[in-house]
């Protein structure tokens, strides 16, 4: 039997896993009209919570916690896997914390990532502890056998007071990375969770042609909200699509189409411009994609039409 863990999918599809296949349902994966592939496997009992891609094509993976250390870590992976991967930094560790959550791009090889106290088995966030941290990939080097040669950079921005990943979130607030000023710029019910401890409120953000989209785990929903030029609401909210199970992280492709992963779900889930649903890989029998996390297209002309799939090790089973 393979144990597919933390890993990382190609759709395309690629993914990056961490979730361990049953003897069961290794022998039942159903047929799947993408070619896919494990990209990099981590070791048993990783959690591998989000993505970004570089401009050359290698891809930044945020790890909540390892087997050995429950400690924030940024790995490297090589999507062709031609390279092992590099740790890029590895972040202190907080009281209980399990690791960072978001990253984004902010300039080119530069990423922003947010780092808190978060209990995955309760999925609770402590207010007060979130920090925005700058990585400068432009100073990286690597070696044969992950060895880094010349480190990144890497900074704290700020801290977020204010903030917390916990159900319940209500609002969209906007931190200038320069003057440290935190202000809420949207405020919407569609984004709103009951305390039930099962989800995840508002989890996957983004912003694509003068639109705000969001999913909400909890409710199942996937919405968006016109905003102007400086992320402020300029108009009503509209739902998407409200049959999703546990809608997440997301991108959206140039023809407005959104893929989302599905956590407990085990799926990737197309969602197009117009709402219609369709499953891309995964099934909720099957745990070949168990625990999606987030996904993120290629950025080369090899891989411009592949997705890269992040998955956890499956809570459930915790």
């Amino acid at each position: 039997m393979r144990l597919i863990q933390a890993a990382f999918f190609t759709i395309g599809i690629r993914i990056v896993t961490c979730t361990p296949i049953s003897p069961a349902s290794s022998t039942s994966i159903p047929s799947i009209p993408y070619k896919n592939r494990p990209v990099n496997e981590f070791p048993l009992g990783t959690w591998a919570e989000n993505l970004a891609v570089r401009r050359n094509g290698q891809i930044l993976v945020t790890v909540l916690n390892t087997p050995v250390l429950n400690t924030p870590q940024l790995v490297q992976i090589d999507p062709m896997s031609l390279q092992e991967p590099f740790l890029i930094h590895q972040f202190p560790n907080l009281d209980k914390a399990d690791g960072p959550d978001g990253i984004t791009k902010l300039a080119p090889d530069v990423f922003h990532v947010v780092i808190g106290n978060f209990t995955i088995s309760d999925l609770e966030g402590t207010t007060g502890t979130y920090s925005i941290w700058e990585v400068d990939m432009n100073t990286f080097s690597g070696g044969e056998n992950g060895t880094v040669i010349t480190p990144a950079t890497v900074s704290k921005i700020t801290d977020i007071p204010g903030a917390r990943t916990a159900n319940g979130l209500i609002a969209l607030n906007h931190v200038n990375v320069n003057t440290k000023a935190c202000e809420v710029l949207i405020q919407e019910s569609l984004m709103n969770a009951s305390p039930d401890p099962s989800f995840l409120g508002v989890n996957g953000i983004k912003i694509s042609n003068g639109f705000f989209y969001f999913t909400n785990t909890q409710a199942g929903t996937f919405s968006r909200i016109p905003i102007n030029a400086k992320g402020a609401a300029t108009g009503a909210a509209e739902v998407i699509q409200t049959a999703l199970i546990t809608a997440g992280d997301f991108i959206i492709d140039m023809a407005g189409d959104a893929y989302i992963a599905q956590d407990v779900a085990n799926v990737l889930t197309k969602v197009s411009a117009k709402g219609q649903v369709s499953t891309v890989v995964g099934s909720f029998t099957n745990s070949y994609l168990a625990g999606a996390t987030a996904v993120q297209f290629g950025r080369t002309a090899l891989d411009r039409s592949v997705l890269y799939v992040t998955t956890n090790w499956d809570r459930q089973s915790r």
